[in-house]
């Protein structure tokens, strides 16, 4: 009688539905009671599991990890039992040999059921019949599965020079979930395309994935009671937003060697799938959000159209939001918001202790951010968005070009079949650098663009909606903006200027002098000096640029926008 750990293993998910699970099972429950031995803890099972390629049986490598440890869950004189020798591998008789010496060396029996009733012991380390016995299976259990795997490769060879050929729908693979196959055709679920369409549209408008997860499962659409969860998730926007699948495009895939699924060589099947949208909304949707990748703040109250792009020029860190409140004289409370080295803001001594107001700074950089295109707010795709979407398109491109490269050098043999792939990829990228340079370049050199005045911006209501509208202009539009705090006096409260220098995608850059509400500005359309973040002569710099902020403090007009309304009072 004798301590028993089981493992036992399907390969493929469509295997749960069948016997295969309860049969090793009730071969385990047979075993037990027939030599009286006990079941231990260790009852392991992998689901959905190939042995024939790769690294994939989780609990059996899990089972040899406790068996490495040698701390007690795992003894010599136990047994492991598995329905058959193939439920441990079926890469061949070496790869096979090794797993079970590594068992059979650490005292541990190992039982199957299948071909036979057997226990193949640890102390018979030299019985010839138990060696030939375990390499015959094991060798029959790799011809099997390398037949059948190449019969599964081709068919769906067959199938997918079918669906090139005429169109045809292959009938095997997963579905995507927003569609349907059924007799050989695809047909959209009811309320996804406006669902799928819904997540682009607020991604271009600048909404994250949290936001539109809560927005969806407040609409209780009926799309996503297709997945497990019944319900939105940010995972699976964050997925769905990048799968070429909801324009209709087909990507063959395959096995290699390995065991890795890679795409063949094939290029992708434009209109396999029903589309749910349309290119350019991918493009310009992905575009928004590659550039959301730099942190986010919340949104619920305050929008800040700069966050992630500030950066403080002395402490070489970033500038961040924060705000606090005071009690008026008549009563009042006021909220105040103001940009502070994170520095600061984290205790590190010899930190920049001087503060800028947001809203003074909203109204300076906003007034001569000359770009911005007043089109954001109805829709259009601007100039800076078209820059954008190049970007993300010729980045995708190259990384497309680069995983065909790298599955040339992991397999010399696929060179030839990629080549024609890659010499497509290398046309169109080709073409994407040129397109993007050119719109650099207009973005370069056109100072005024299609904003003439900022009393255009001014008739922008100022909601929640609008400011993340704006931020993603801005983002699409600038790349940095570098800021550097000037106090104008000895006193705690005496004022504070600001020289800003903003960066564009484009390789310009402005500064501007701002104190309060009054600002000037001047342009470097190629610079060749230094960035404010690049000089070491700050404190002359500094000193440099008190007399024109003196001068405008002398001279503020005390303009306001209306896009940066009054504090708000509570």
């Amino acid at each position: 009688m004798a301590r028993v750990h089981s493992y036992s293993r399907f390969s493929h998910i469509s295997q749960e539905d069948g016997d295969s699970k309860s049969r090793q099972d009730k071969a385990l429950d047979k075993f037990l009671g027939e030599g009286g031995h006990t079941l231990s803890d260790l009852r392991l099972h992998d689901k959905a599991r190939s042995a024939f390629r790769g690294n994939k049986q989780k609990y059996l490598t899990e089972f040899l990890q406790i068996l490495r440890a040698k701390d007690g869950r795992i003894a010599a004189g136990d047994i492991l039992f598995v329905e058959a020798v193939d439920r441990l591998s079926r890469k061949g008789i070496r790869p096979t040999q090794d797993v079970v010496n590594e068992i059979l060396n650490a005292g541990v029996d190992i039982a199957i059921s299948l071909p036979m009733e057997k226990t193949y012991k640890a102390d018979k380390i030299n019985d010839l019949g138990d060696a030939i016995e375990l390499a015959a299976f094991s060798f029959a259990a790799h011809v099997y599965s390398d037949l059948l795997s190449g019969r599964v490769k081709s068919f769906h060879t067959q199938a997918r020079k079918a669906a090139y050929a005429t169109g045809a729908v292959i009938n095997s693979g997963p579905t995507p979930c927003w569609l349907t196959r059924k007799d050989g055709a695809f047909s959209i679920v009811p309320g996804a395309r406006e669902a799928i369409q819904y997540i682009l549209r607020r991604m271009i408008e600048g909404a994250g994935g949290p936001t539109i997860c809560k927005e969806l499962n407040a609409l209780d659409t009926p799309f996503p009671a297709l997945g497990k969860s019944g319900h939105w998730n940010e995972t699976f926007i964050r997925q769905l937003v990048v799968d070429r699948r909801i324009l209709g495009e087909y990507r063959p895939h395959e096995i290699d060697d390995t065991g890795i699924r890679v795409p063949t060589s094939e290029p992708p099947l434009k209109g396999y799938y029903p589309a749910v949208t349309d290119e350019d909304t991918y493009i310009r949707a992905n575009a928004a959000r590659a550039n959301r990748f730099i942190e986010r703040g919340p949104t619920t109250e305050f929008v800040n159209l700069f966050t992630g792009l500030v950066v403080h020029a002395v402490d070489k860190c970033p500038a961040n939001l924060f705000s606090y409140q005071q009690k008026r004289a008549d009563g009042r409370i006021v909220k105040y918001r103001r940009l502070k080295s994170q520095n600061t803001m984290d205790g590190l001594p010899n930190s920049s202790t001087e503060t800028v107001d947001i809203e003074a700074f909203e109204f300076a950089v906003l007034k001569h951010l000359r770009e911005l295109d007043v089109n954001i707010f109805n829709g259009e795709d601007t100039q800076s968005e078209k820059l954008s979407s190049s970007v993300f398109l010729l980045k995708s491109k190259e990384a497309d070009l680069k995983e065909l490269q790298q599955q040339c050098t992991d397999s010399p043999k696929r060179a030839r079949l990629l080549l024609p792939s890659m010499e497509a990829l290398d046309d169109e990228i080709d073409a994407l650098r040129i397109s993007v340079n050119e719109l650099k370049a207009r973005s370069l050199n056109t100072a005024t663009a299609s904003l003439a005045s900022f009393k255009t911006l001014e008739e922008v209501d100022n909601t929640s909606d609008n400011r993340q509208i704006l931020r993603e202009a801005i983002k699409r539009l600038v790349r940095q903006i570098a800021i550097l705090p000037v106090k104008l006096g000895n006193m705690r409260r005496s004022h504070i200027g600001c020289h800003i220098e903003i960066t564009f995608h484009s390789g310009s850059r402005r500064s501007l002098l701002q104190c309060r509400y009054d600002s000037i500005a001047y342009t470097e359309p190629s610079p060749t000096t230094p960035s404010l973040l690049e000089r070491t002569d700050l404190e002359k710099h500094k000193a440099a640029i008190l007399k024109t902020l003196t001068f405008l403090t002398a001279n503020r007009s005390g303009a306001r926008s209306k896009v940066n309304q009054d504090r708000p009072t509570q």
